[in-house]
């Protein structure tokens, strides 16, 4: 998931090509470069940056997942709101066919009896 991603815990190893961790450790060493500037130098020994990651995804995994799902409830009612109407077809569509079996079933009648 994505914080196994942030957080350098991926379940892929990663490669020399890896683009998504080169790209992290480009944001991850601007942030400690901030952080020099205000005298935080708890994450220098560290070239991953795997003690900032695990700091900077528990400060910030609230609102990372309100970016991932800003739009999800609008998009969501309207998948649901799609498959709703077509159980309601296909539920009333196997009513009408057991309703017309049964009034014909009833309406029979058989023929020594007419």
């Amino acid at each position: 998931d994505i914080g196994d991603i942030v957080r350098g815990k991926d379940m892929f190893k990663p490669n020399d090509a890896d683009k998504v961790q080169k790209g992290l450790k480009v944001v991850l060493r601007k942030i400690n470069n901030g952080l020099n500037e205000s005298k935080i130098t708890d994450y220098d020994n560290d070239p991953n940056y795997y003690k900032l990651r695990e700091d900077w995804w528990i400060a910030n995994r609230d609102q990372v997942w309100k970016a991932i799902t800003c739009k999800a409830p609008d998009k969501f009612l309207i998948i649901l709101e799609k498959v709703l109407m077509v159980v309601m077809f296909l539920q009333v569509r196997t009513m009408w066919a057991l309703l017309n079996k049964r009034s014909y079933e009833f309406r029979y009648v058989p023929q020594f009896l007419r």
